[in-house]
Parts: structure tokens; C-alpha cells; sequence
């Protein structure tokens, strides 16, 4: 591919970008902040809670007690905590925060992590037009359920 383009696919590779930009923000901003249980984050924030206090997450009755504690109703429904508990431990300074504030800040640094991973990957794609490699890497990552489903 030449590192040149003609006007028509300037245009085209400008279209797919705005239309990628617009499925990415639906998918990956306004649906998360708007209706989200954030199931895998409320274990990992009950969870490393209880672990920087040096208490059991995979006791079920310790769990409830900690959600309980906390009062949202993201913990209404729980599942039994089935992470290793280094994970519960890298996730015990968001437990210092309220869980709405924990749950903002997840989000962001989510988004942020993906931005990065996506500039170092927009490098290693040689041969490619910056609109082309644009296109390729929104597109790629705009309907990305894991991180959807991380936050």
C-alpha cells in the first residue's frame, strides 16, 4: 500500500474512522456509564477490601457482609469471589474509595490502558497511511467486549 492516497480514499478512510469513532463511543462510553452491573469489578473492589484487611473473600457469608457494608445496589447480587487473591490485593486501593468513585476511576483507567496499548500497536504498523492504520485500530477495538465487560 502506498503511503500516499487519492482523495476519494482519503474520504473513505475518514468516513470509516467517524463511523468506528461513533460505534466506539457507544459501545465503549455511553452504554457502560449508563446501564452497567460492573459484574467483575464489584468482586475484585469487595474483594481486595477484604484482603487489605487480611479477611477471606472466598467465604460467602464475609462477601455479603462486605457488601452490605459498602450499600450499593451494583452488590445486590453477588457471585462467590473466584479471582486469586494477587488480584484482589492489586485492586485494594480502588477498596479506599467510595464504590461509585472506584467504579469511575476503573473506567477511565480502562479507557486509558486501551488508548495506550493502541498507540504502541499504531507503530508497529508500517506500510500503512495514517488514516488506514486509524481506521484499522478503532475499528478493531470499537465493539471489544472484554473491555466492555471489565468495566
Amino acid at each position: 500500500m502506498s503511503l500516499t492516497e487519492s482523495p476519494q480514499n482519503r474520504l473513505l478512510w475518514s468516513l470509516a474512522i467517524a463511523i468506528f469513532a461513533l460505534v466506539f463511543y457507544r459501545f465503549q462510553f455511553a452504554a457502560p456509564l449508563e446501564n452497567s452491573t460492573h459484574n467483575d469489578f464489584k468482586h475484585l473492589y469487595l474483594g481486595g477490601r477484604l484482603l487489605w484487611r487480611g479477611e477471606d473473600p472466598y467465604l460467602e457469608e464475609s462477601l455479603r457482609a462486605e457488601a452490605s457494608e459498602v450499600r450499593h445496589p451494583d452488590l445486590r447480587y453477588l457471585n462467590p469471589y473466584v479471582y486469586p487473591p494477587f488480584t484482589g490485593y492489586l485492586f485494594g486501593w480502588l477498596g479506599r474509595m467510595d464504590y461509585e468513585q472506584a467504579t469511575q476511576v476503573w473506567f477511565w483507567f480502562n479507557q486509558a490502558c486501551l488508548i495506550g496499548a493502541l498507540l504502541l500497536l499504531a507503530g508497529g504498523l508500517s506500510g500503512f497511511t495514517p488514516l488506514a492504520k486509524t481506521a484499522f485500530l478503532l475499528g478493531s477495538v470499537c465493539y471489544s467486549f472484554p473491555l466492555y465487560r471489565a468495566i
